[in-house]
This record gives C-alpha cells, structure tokens and sequence, in this order.
C-alpha cells in the first residue's frame, strides 16, 4: 500500500474512533450527571478526552506532524486506562446485596425459590464478574490493537521524509 493510501486510511479510521468515543463519552457523562455516579463521570470525561486526542493525532497527520503517532497511540492508552479501571473498580466494590435490591421484589423471590438464595448471589456474582472481565479482556485487543496499528502504520508514513511540492522527479523515483 502506497503512503497516501495508508495515511487515508488512518485519518479515516481516527476520525470515525474519535467522533465515535468522544460522542459515546458525552453520553456517558451526561447519563451519569443524570445518576450522580462519580465513577461514570470520570469514565465519561477520560472517554471524551481520548475522543479529542484521537482527533487532534488525525488533525496533526493530516498536517504531515511526525507528533501524529503520540496523540493517536496516546489515545487509545488513555481509554484502555480508564477502562481497566473502571473495571477494576467495579470488580473489587462488587456488592450482591446492592444489585439484589435493584431486582423487581417478586422477580427476587422468584429466583430465591427457584434457585435458592445462596444460589442467586454466587450467580450474580459470576455474572458481574464475566461482564467486566470480558468487557477488560475486549478492550485490551481493540485498543491495544489500535494502538499498535497506530503506532506502525504513522512509523511507516513518516519513516520517509516528506517529499518536495511540486517535484515530479522525486514521486516517480520512490514509486516502485
């Protein structure tokens, strides 16, 4: 793949994962403004500041700034910190009793009879804990692998110095 068919592809994918974390991080901030929830909050903020920090790299590769690659790869460390964080918070406060409380009463007792009381709380915690790990084990790939995608493809565009405008000569002689 040719340079400007590389730096296209990734000033398109920063831009749709910018806008994409950014908007989804407003929307968990204002949801958690709305539910008081300090955690979701900081979350949301960090999410909104990768958002911007992804396109701020995108603005900066369109530019043809070698700076690009931190503000992209620095990004996608910032959400998969607050990420593992958050999940990590959630994982070591977990309380059985709180979520049961959330339960409709007569789903509650439902449960308790069908299953057992003891039963009901190993399984809300199994089921608590297999959300967040996955959700930390998802996050690790998809933004460690954008990261490192990140990191090699701008390593790759400015790798090469930047040709002369307007010098024919010097594009026909890296063309392969």
């Amino acid at each position: 793949m040719d340079t400007e068919k590389s730096r296209r592809r990734v000033t398109r994918i920063a831009a749709f994962n910018g806008w994409s974390v950014a908007a989804l991080g407003g929307v968990c901030v204002l949801t958690s403004l709305w539910w008081l929830s300090w955690p979701g909050i900081l979350i949301g903020v960090a999410a909104v500041a990768s958002g911007f920090m992804e396109l701020t790299g995108r603005r900066r590769l369109t530019e043809g700034r070698p700076a690009a690659r931190r503000w992209l790869a620095g990004s996608q460390v910032l959400l998969l910190t607050a990420i593992l964080l958050y999940a990590g918070c959630q994982l070591a406060s977990f309380d059985p009793h709180r979520i049961l409380l959330e339960l409709p009463p007569d789903l509650l007792e439902e449960l308790k009879a069908t299953f057992g009381a003891e039963q009901v709380e190993q399984l809300t915690g199994r089921v608590h804990r297999a959300i967040y790990v996955a959700l930390m084990i998802a996050s690790l790939i998809y933004q460690g692998g954008l990261c490192l995608y990140y990191a090699l493809a701008t390593r790759k565009l400015f790798s090469q110095p930047p040709l002369p405008p307007g010098d024919p000569y010097a594009r026909a002689s890296r063309s392969p």
